[in-house]
């Protein structure tokens, strides 16, 4: 395009940004739909204008990007990239990947997905470093070419450079920049799988771990940039400590695009697609079968079909692959491999017998059928077992099983997808994160939980993806605890995404927000390592949520019996039942409250403790998640003892109230204990949340004490929900 038809075709989207030729190609030529260039516009233009900053002064922005496992960021970044090209961005820098494939694979696609954007307009180096001379004019040069104001526009040229994510790499880049004036020159740098190595691992050790540093360091080199990070799994990123030079300002949540299939999809919408793999068939290196398991011989018929299927209607997307994940390491890949080749192997001499009598072709024929059978359920239109036999024996033959994983210090196999009609991957490691398995229908994975982080656990689901178009071909095979685990995860991924997309809609800094989650007990949020600030974990389920180190300051005590008074003003207390025997410290009044105004009136409480403050941060965030199931539950308020006044004692260290409740009635004639009275705790409304209200004078403070308001919570187990709170501040 030339200049003329670049100014009529650009769009000034605000004052200092606008959409132009290079962005308009990449829609054009890149995007694979009118509906998806619609939204990489819309998220390009959001993720760019939030980093961007005034020239004429130092200015650094850093964004996080979240995304869905294998949803299209890279797509995402693309769009970004192209943006700045449109808006000068002078250098691009693109930190992706731990692992030399992972690296080739994002250079060629970046590459690849540029030039549709800008045929000639950028400088594509890999892992550059001052001890290559053409480098060194490369960055020599930029300054001068986008500086000068006589330089022709077709001659600034942005650089992308893309780098391994690896310290050494990037201080090759860091002694490249040093010492050159980078001063009124944008910069971009974009963080793939942003949680993973770039975040310090040595922060609990107060000290900085190589890759960290090195990001520091170069972050340091360039006074006018914007550092955007790309992850699906978000935890650690906005976990770590404020002050973090890689925590981020803003946030924005990527929508997948029609056809994507995750976490809902499986394991809430279409949960018969997800198999449990039985704990008798999962094998350990020091304990090998002499076979394989027969789950996996069911997995393996599953997969052939599909690939049979596939071919007889076209072949029109691809191969179909297939993921055997035995472990994190590579003992027991080796075995995997051995086996699924020989069972490949072994069916292709069967099916190829012409002999109808065949007693091991007419037993496979049988297992076959009932794999057909399963598949059915899922697929419309699937032919009968008979007109599938030609391809199927076909697919089984042309089928490539492929170890990946770095054995003897060799390469992970890079895979030519037009090989063949169909793929076995075998791997642990090398097959979790960044790695895009063309076409996986059938996914094995008898690997177990291992420590239990939600984050890592997310990256292992290399079968979510744009595959709805023969999502009844996919089926997932789990060991029974990590099957569990992913059930738990969708909620907490919802719960996380809901919550940073209000995050995004209010233009609110993620600095500002308390770091809040619902997960699950039995899940941890990301590594320990990276994590230095306090949190909180808990679960108040058929249990009590008890402030007691309520705020001792006459102010404080002011407020919260105001909100008390006010909240309890508009209710029709009656008498809680009980025993006519009670004494006046037996006696209750209670009322129904609606949960919604409940939530506010714990809202407004003062609360100054800072573990108390988290706790009651836990327990508003269930309260949250019961309002979304039922906007118009209802609740109790108890006024305590409302005719007599409770008197209660601090600890020795004068800290908080050593115990609240008062215990059960004593044995009287003609009872038993707690007959007449079965103790405060027993005081509640079994079938909802229950609130008591205490009015407590503290006999043994250091100073005189109005009474006090000290609510007591209990939580029932059907508004139960395991939450995560840490502490920002």
């Amino acid at each position: 395009m030339s200049d003329a038809i670049v100014k009529a075709t650009s769009t000034q989207v605000s004052s200092d940004l606008s959409v132009g030729e290079a962005f308009l190609r990449f829609e054009k030529e890149v995007a694979p739909s009118p509906a998806a260039a619609a939204q990489l516009r819309q998220d390009a233009i959001s993720i760019l204008s939030q980093a961007s900053f005034d020239v004429s002064k130092p200015s650094r922005t850093t964004g996080l990007v979240v995304g869905h496992v294998q949803s299209g960021k890279t797509l995402s970044y693309e769009g970004v990239i192209s943006l700045a090209r449109d808006n000068n961005y002078a250098l691009i820098i693109v930190i992706t990947g731990i692992s030399t494939p992972l690296l080739e694979q994002s250079v060629r696609r970046l590459t690849t997905d540029l030039k549709k954007a800008s045929p000639t307009g950028w400088h594509f180096v890999t892992n550059p470093s001052d001890g290559s001379p053409q480098n060194v004019q490369q960055f020599g040069a930029l300054r001068e070419d986008w500086m000068d104001p006589e330089t022709p526009s077709i001659f600034k040229k942005p650089i992308v450079a893309v780098v391994l994510k690896n310290y050494s790499r990037i201080e090759n880049l860091i002694d490249l920049a040093k010492g050159k004036d980078w001063s009124g020159m944008k910069v971009l740098i974009i963080d793939d799988e942003a949680d993973q190595a770039s975040l310090n691992g040595r922060v609990q050790q107060g000290e900085s771990s190589t890759t960290h540093a090195q990001l520091t360091h170069l972050r340091q080199q360039f006074p006018h940039h914007a550092y955007v990070q790309y992850t699906a799994t978000p935890q650690a990123p906005l976990l770590i400590h404020l002050a973090d030079v890689l925590s981020p300002d803003y946030v924005r949540v990527l929508t997948p695009g029609d056809g994507y299939v995750g976490g809902q999809t499986f394991f809430v919408q279409n949960p018969e697609l997800v198999k449990t793999i039985p704990s008798s068939d999962i094998v350990s290196e020091s304990a090998i079968a002499p076979a394989l398991p027969d789950s996996l011989l069911q997995a393996l018929r599953l997969y052939f079909l599909g690939v049979a299927y596939s071919i007889k209607t076209g072949y029109s997307d691809g191969p179909r692959s297939m993921l055997v994940h035995p472990s994190r390491g590579v003992g027991l890949h080796g075995h995997y491999l051995l086996w699924v080749t020989q069972t490949r192997n072994s069916w292709t001499d069967i099916l190829s017998s012409t002999e109808e009598s065949d007693p091991d072709r007419a037993e496979l024929l049988t297992d076959f059928q009932l794999a057909h059978d399963e598949l059915s359920k899922t697929t419309s239109g699937l032919p009968p077992l008979s007109d599938l036999l030609a391809m199927l024996k076909f697919a089984i033959r042309k089928t490539q099983v492929v170890e990946m994983n770095t054995r003897d210090g060799s390469r992970v196999p890079e895979i030519n997808w037009a090989d063949s009609v169909g793929f076995i991957l075998v791997g642990g490691q090398a097959l979790d994160r960044g790695f895009t398995v063309e076409g996986l229908t059938v996914t094995y994975m008898q690997r177990g939980l291992g420590v239990g982080n939600a984050d890592a656990l997310q990256q292992r689901a290399r079968f979510f993806g744009y595959k709805k178009g023969y999502l009844g071909l996919c089926r997932v095979f789990l060991e029974a605890e990590v099957k569990f685990a992913f059930e738990q995860y969708v909620h907490h991924e919802s719960d996380m995404h809901t919550r940073l997309l209000k995050i995004e809609e209010s233009g609110q800094s993620l600095n500002d927000w308390q770091r809040v989650f619902l997960l699950d007990a039995g899940l941890k949020p990301t590594r320990s390592a990276v994590l230095s600030s306090q949190y909180v974990r808990g679960n108040f389920s058929d249990s009590w949520s008890i402030d007691l180190r309520p705020s001792l300051i006459s102010g404080d005590i002011a407020k919260n019996r105001q909100t008390v008074e006010t909240v309890c003003q508009n209710l029709n207390f009656e008498g809680f039942p009980g025993h006519a025997e009670r004494t006046p410290a037996q006696r209750h009044l209670r009322a129904d409250i609606p949960l919604r105004d409940l939530f506010n009136f714990l809202q407004k409480q003062v609360v100054t403790d800072p573990d108390s403050s988290l706790v009651k941060t836990g327990l508003l965030l269930q309260l949250t998640g019961a309002l979304d199931t039922d906007p118009d539950k209802l609740c109790t308020i108890i006024r305590m003892r409302p005719e007599v006044t409770e008197e209660r004692a601090l600890n020795d260290a004068k800290t908080q109230i050593k115990a609240l409740f008062q215990g059960p009635s004593r044995r009287a004639r003609g009872h038993a204990d707690g007959d007449i009275y079965p103790g405060d705790a027993s005081i509640i409304e079994s079938d909802r949340l229950t609130v008591q209200i205490h009015d407590v004078l503290v006999t043994n403070s250091d100073s005189p004490v109005l009474p006090i308001p000290v609510l007591a919570v209990w939580v029932p187990s059907s508004m139960g929900d395991a939450w995560y709170v840490q502490q920002t501040k």
